[in-house]
């Protein structure tokens, strides 16, 4: 029984003097501004040395599980061979989890999603080898508005953002002037009834006041100075999803930098490829996007 103990007592020494104290591949936690925050990452057995890693973030609700059950992020990273982790949010007074980027009903909140979000990759980044130049935001709605946010506040931290129904809170919009203007594929619906695509600046839904996404994609265009427009109606692969995707591109032929905005007419509350809209997989765009910041080695 001594030599057992003894042997538990020198396995936990060993992991931590090599760094192995959180699972590769798994659930994990991470102590941040006095909570413990929960995260499941997922590294293939065969992901390569300073691999990309992609952050997913759910929405409203949500939970990490369910993103990673269903949204086809687990089995793109083993094919194509980079890291995706899926941060759990904190829950409000109503019991739902959220990120914290400036809804009405959040206010009074304290916690802070984009340190902690920060902190997360750079803790991943350093523990399993990923790459710091290559980390990349992507999320479903409250996800994809933490997603923009981060951009915003800490674009040092990411290469590109990718948010699905996605918006910016009309004081971060008004705030908005990052050292360092990030490329962005979004995905949005012309009929979404919760993320309103031309959105909600007299706080109908009582959300708090939010712009509209031709708005917002004209600051993000001019932040990252592109003066080419191309706009391509995709074909209508489904004729039964209700939907038709165009596809604007603003990019520019002085440097790499895009915004891109698939704009789902018709279309609602969904992750394309997955609900509503099936002309498009946005999580293989979305990945393809990213892909296209860097020259893969």
């Amino acid at each position: 029984m001594k030599h057992h103990g003894l042997l538990i007592v020198l396995v936990c020494v060993l992991q931590l003097l090599v760094g192995c104290s959180t699972p590769p591949d798994g659930p994990g936690e991470l102590h941040h501004d006095g909570m413990e925050r929960a995260y499941h990452l997922h590294a293939g057995e065969d992901l390569p040395e300073n691999a990309p890693l992609v952050v997913v973030m759910h929405g409203y609700g949500g939970n990490g599980a369910w993103v990673r059950e269903h949204l086809g992020w687990v089995e793109l990273a083993d094919q194509e061979g980079f890291a995706v982790c899926f941060p759990e949010g904190t829950r409000d007074d109503r019991g739902n989890q959220f990120w914290n980027v400036g809804y009405e009903r959040h206010l009074d909140s304290e916690v802070d999603d984009n340190a902690f979000i920060v902190t997360l990759v750079r803790h991943l980044q350093e523990r399993h080898d990923l790459d710091s130049d290559r980390t990349f935001a992507t999320g479903f709605s409250n996800g994809g508005d933490l997603s923009i946010q981060l951009a915003t506040v800490a674009p040092e931290s990411f290469r590109a953002i990718g948010p699905v129904v996605g918006t910016m809170m009309e004081p971060l919009y008004a705030s908005c002037s990052p050292d360092i203007p990030l490329p962005m594929i979004a995905f949005n619906g012309t009929d979404d009834r919760v993320t309103r695509f031309d959105g909600d600046m007299a706080n109908e839904d009582g959300w708090g006041p939010y712009e509209s996404m031709p708005n917002i994609i004209a600051l993000w265009r001019d932040l990252n100075d592109t003066e080419l427009v191309t706009t391509t109606t995709l074909p209508d692969l489904d004729v039964e999803d209700g939907s038709i995707v165009e596809l604007e591109r603003h990019h520019s032929n002085r440097h790499g930098r895009e915004v891109r905005l698939y704009r789902v007419v018709g279309g609602g509350h969904d992750w394309p490829g997955v609900s509503g809209n099936m002309d498009v997989d946005a999580t293989g765009e979305i990945w393809r996007f990213f892909e296209s910041t860097y020259s893969p080695e």
